[in-house]
């Protein structure tokens, strides 16, 4: 393929995946509506949710910064399951652990006080440095969270936490049995169990990668089911 060719490709690619994108946005959930915080992370609302009914809330996390097609990707959790559901915008691998943090946790009070949120089932979903974000995030805050699904994450966050208030956590990992955090994972899971914390260690075949959709929503499905 010449240089012209090429370029030409390449702008037929564009011009394709911006169409794939923008129809995908459009794409609508039965019982949902998509809207936006003021700092631009998708939010996926359940029509049902009231203040007598509130509903659980899902943060997604994703290495590139989060995106509503994070939201779509795991839009079993809402349709089974009928949570809130946002994809935050600002927090990605590369960055300050705290600047993340912050807007994680500037996010979700937003979504608390702007919507039925049910305060004592916020949960957060990240892989890789995500997952390590979201365990992070959810341990030096365990009044704001109520569990984190990590999926090939790793430890390096958990240095300063007091886990005497961090018990209240329940934690779903996720690694893979040649995942380079893979023995970060299961000293987690064996430190949450010998302290009474609630957790479960999934270990399925592969290397370090993102798994199926599936594998969050199995997350969401024990978090809701061990409250």
């Amino acid at each position: 393929m010449d240089r012209l060719s090429y370029t030409r490709f390449c702008a037929i690619l564009m011009a394709v995946m911006v169409l794939f994108s923008s129809l995908w946005s459009q794409v609508e959930i039965d019982g949902f509506h998509l809207d936006y915080a003021p700092d631009s992370s998708a939010v996926l609302i359940p029509e049902n949710a009231t203040y007598e009914n509130p509903r659980a809330l899902l943060v997604l996390l994703n290495c590139k910064g989060g995106t509503v097609q994070d939201i779509y990707t795991n839009v079993a959790v809402a349709e089974t399951l009928r949570w809130f559901m946002a994809s935050c915008k600002g927090p990605r691998n590369h960055r300050e652990t705290a600047l993340n943090e912050h807007d994680i946790l500037n996010l979700v009070q937003y979504l608390c006080d702007a919507y039925p949120v049910d305060t004592n089932q916020v949960y957060i979903f990240g892989f890789s440095g995500m997952g390590a974000q979201a365990l992070a995030t959810a341990c030096n805050n365990p009044m704001r969270f109520a569990g984190v699904i990590s999926t090939c994450g790793h430890n390096a966050g958990l240095q300063d936490v007091d886990w005497d208030k961090a018990s209240s956590l329940k934690f779903y990992l996720i690694t893979r049995e040649k995942d380079w955090n893979r023995v970060h994972n299961e000293n987690l899971n064996s430190f949450f169990q010998g302290k009474g914390i609630r957790s479960w260690l999934l270990l399925t075949p592969g290397e370090h990668q993102e798994g199926p959709p599936q594998e969050c929503y199995n997350g969401c499905r024990w978090m809701y089911l061990t409250r």
